[in-house]
């Protein structure tokens, strides 16, 4: 699986976002597909971020940690360029 393309789905197919985080972070934390430690504590990091975000503004102010759809792609974004600068590094 690529995981930079489920990310990009999870950035622009709002109406399915829900299911693809979670299947994004249920493929993080339960694969043995990812060898390199570094790759596997920033997915990681993200998978566990992805827990904070509300779709839904009302029940985003019930906790001051839920972010909506800007951080989200933020988030994302921040990731991708992350997995990019260690692309480039070991190349």
């Amino acid at each position: 699986m690529d995981f930079k393309i489920l990310l990009n789905k999870i950035k622009f197919e709002k109406e399915n976002r829900s299911k693809l985080i979670r299947n994004f972070q249920d493929l993080i934390w339960g694969s043995s597909d990812i060898t390199d430690p570094e790759l596997l504590e920033i997915y990681s990091e993200l998978a566990h971020d992805l827990n904070y975000y509300v779709s839904n503004e009302k029940m985003r102010q019930e906790d001051f940690s839920y972010y909506g759809e800007d951080n989200l792609v933020k988030e994302i974004n921040e990731t991708l360029e992350k997995l990019e600068k260690i692309k480039n590094s070991k190349e």
